[in-house]
């Protein structure tokens, strides 16, 4: 009956009556505080609030989160007081040898251990204990693999739950871990070696990591590393890469570097440790090295003094870099990954955006840069001298836009997106407007537009068609008269495509009202020009044009033309549908990049084309696809026809520029 009656009631608490006294004590102050605060509120409501049937009632929360609070504190402490105990249980069970099962030999030391704890940490011993093998049943346990010492240290960690972790014994002790499948102890010493990395020791620590699956984490934090401080890497670690490691590193498109030459260096040092036995991987390391990026001094060491600069397996790589510093025409056209700015480089590909802020006004030009990865504009800045209707800009190089002419000005100005800033060249020989400028392999030529005269009585320009060309080589600094167009044009656009540069539609006129449908070309190495064998199919004004590859790109005021070795135009895309008002709209302008065009292009988002409802999109077409999709819209930065190019900026200079949000002006005050 008795034994009955026991078990209906419920277990008894393992707490002491005093600790239940203290509980209880406690929980009455708590429940005190509760009703005062209660009492507290209901008094305050009682004071303040008016005369009403309507009863208030105050709920009090601060007590029961307080509550909760103290329950959290207890576990806790409960938690904490229960791991002491069993470390405290383990380390009397470790120095009691009476009770231990089991002797771990190692280089004639013995551990007297016992299974079960070392079976409830260790997979490796929990399979060996319960299999039925012979070392189950043995007493002693020969392990041959590891050093005493690291045994030792594996055994103190299963006992006692620490141990100190220094860079040259957690590298081991890893490795036990690993072998006798102590995942905790493994967690211990992948976060040891993670927190002590150096130059010196990640790439031993990095190659241990590699070699076991279960060390990911580990193997990722070296990398990160590696990546990260490639540039403070010792000659001596450099030489002891193998083939796989030093392509990883140079191949990855998070290695961060101050600029090519450290790459460079690199592969040299590796190669001439032992370069008649890793000759043979020329092709695989130097087809991730980005020669073109590599400074002058230093490529001239490379040609000079590399001792397998005439092997054919890099020959292809040293064309490339030769092409591309010979050809600045050609530099934003190359599409390997040896001609692209690597991801941590001060510096990145850019839309610039160059208009007036006012209309129909000779005031000074205004610059402004799209970003492609964060899709933004940035206002850059406003040029220090004037420019009137008229001019004309090109690219040459990466980073360098050239200014020419403008309402009977002989201006020659040149603007580096690296340095930000803009210095004045050789002014060109004939004063021009509405002229083309193009760039041709390491030459900038100006071709037609509206000569001026001057009427010293009227001081009024009268204007001719000019057919002249002229040249201008960095090199030299001077311009050169070098041929003449076939038919003098005024407002063409042109491109280049190879050795020609190629002109489309503009006026004969003197009025400047009826635009033509000439398709000319002026030959820069014979220095001639000619018809081209198919005219224009069309007769339209304000043209822009560009070549991707062997195919060229007529853009209209709002239609895209296609043509592929002159013979024909394609019409393959319209903009827009047809506004009421568009004929009011500035024309549009273009540029490429590898293989898509970006068009920007007044639009007006009302019936009437106020001016306030005028703004400015940007779009991208697809030449693969011939898609178009608008990536920026409704930015009102330019109040007059532009002109755009791709272009290498400045990273740390762009982030000192202000932002154009979508709807806002982006206008620059005149300097």
């Amino acid at each position: 009956m008795a034994e009955a009656e026991n078990q209906d009631q419920p277990p008894r608490s393992s707490v002491s009556p005093s600790q239940l006294a203290e509980r209880d004590q406690k929980n009455a102050v708590i429940t005190s505080k509760m009703n005062d605060e209660q009492e507290g509120c209901m008094r305050s409501d009682t004071e303040t609030a008016p005369s009403t049937d309507v009863q208030v009632f105050s709920i009090p929360q601060i007590p029961i989160q307080t509550t909760h609070l103290n329950l959290t504190i207890e576990k806790q402490i409960s938690e904490k007081t229960f791991l002491d105990g069993v470390l405290k249980g383990f380390k009397f069970l470790r120095e009691d040898d009476s009770m231990c099962d089991v002797t771990l030999v190692v280089q004639g030391m013995k551990f007297k251990c016992h299974k079960v704890i070392l079976a409830t940490f260790s997979d490796y011993f929990r399979t060996l204990f319960t299999i039925e093998m012979k070392e189950a049943r043995q007493e002693e346990i020969q392990l041959a693999s590891f050093r005493s010492e690291t045994i030792r240290k594996m055994i103190m960690y299963i006992y006692r739950g620490y141990d100190e972790f220094t860079a040259s014994n957690a590298r081991e002790l890893l490795e036990a871990a690993i072998f006798f499948r102590v995942d905790s102890l493994r967690y211990m010493c992948e976060t040891a070696l993670s927190s002590v990395l150096d130059v010196q020791n990640v790439i031993a620590i990095w190659r241990t990591a590699k070699r076991f699956p279960e060390c990911n984490a580990l193997r990722q934090t070296c990398e990160e590393y590696l990546l990260l401080y490639f540039d403070r890497l010792k000659e001596d670690d450099i030489r002891c890469l193998d083939k796989e490691e030093l392509v990883f590193l140079i191949s990855n498109p998070n290695l961060l570097v101050s600029s090519e030459d450290k790459v460079y260096q690199a592969a040299k040092i590796w190669f001439e440790d032992d370069g008649d036995l890793r000759k043979q991987y020329l092709a695989d390391v130097f087809q991730h090295i980005r020669q073109p990026f590599i400074s002058k001094e230093l490529y001239s060491d490379f040609m000079n003094n590399f001792r397998f600069f005439d092997a054919p397996a890099i020959k292809p790589f040293i064309e490339e870099a030769l092409r591309y510093q010979s050809l600045p025409n050609c530099r934003m056209d190359e599409v390997s990954t040896r001609t692209t700015l690597r991801q941590h480089y001060n510096m990145e590909k850019a839309l610039l955006l160059i208009g007036f802020n006012q209309r129909f006004t000779c005031c000074n030009p205004c610059m402004w840069a799209w970003r492609f990865d964060c899709k933004r504009w940035y206002t850059l800045r406003s040029a220090p001298f004037k420019l009137g209707h008229g001019y004309a800009t090109c690219r040459f190089g990466q980073s360098e836009i050239y200014f020419s002419g403008g309402q009977g000005r002989r201006i020659f100005q040149k603007f580096d997106g690296l340095t930000d800033k803009i210095v004045s060249c050789t002014k060109i020989k004939t004063a021009r407007m509405s002229h083309c400028m193009v760039c041709v392999r390491d030459s900038i030529y100006i071709i037609g537009g509206n000569g001026f005269q001057f009427d010293k009585e009227d001081t009024i320009p009268t204007e001719d068609k000019l057919e002249s060309v002229e040249a201008w080589r960095p090199s030299e600094n001077t311009w050169r008269h070098c041929g003449s167009i076939m038919v003098p044009v005024s407002g063409a656009t042109a491109c280049n495509s190879g050795r020609l540069i190629l002109l489309y539609g503009g006026f004969r006129d003197e009025q400047n009202k009826e635009p033509s449908n000439l398709a000319q070309f002026f030959d820069t190495e014979t220095n001639t020009g000619g018809h081209l064998s198919t005219y224009l199919p069309f007769s339209h004004q304000n043209l822009q044009s560009v070549n991707i590859g062997d195919v060229v790109y007529i853009l209209t005021k709002n239609h895209i033309f296609e043509s592929k070795d002159e013979l024909e135009y394609i019409n393959v895309r319209s903009l827009r549908e047809k506004h009421k008002y568009a004929d009011t709209f500035k024309p549009p302008t273009m540029t490429k990049d590898l293989t898509s065009l970006y068009i920007i292009q007044e639009s007006c988002y009302g019936t009437i084309p106020f001016p306030i409802d005028r703004s400015w999109e940007l779009q991208r077409y697809n030449t693969g696809t011939r898609a178009l999709e608008t990536v920026s819209d409704k930015i009102q930065f330019m109040r007059s026809e532009g002109s755009m190019h791709t272009l290498v900026v400045s990273k740390s200079i762009l982030l000192e520029k202000g932002i154009i949000t979508t709807g806002s002006q982006g206008f620059l005050t005149q300097r």
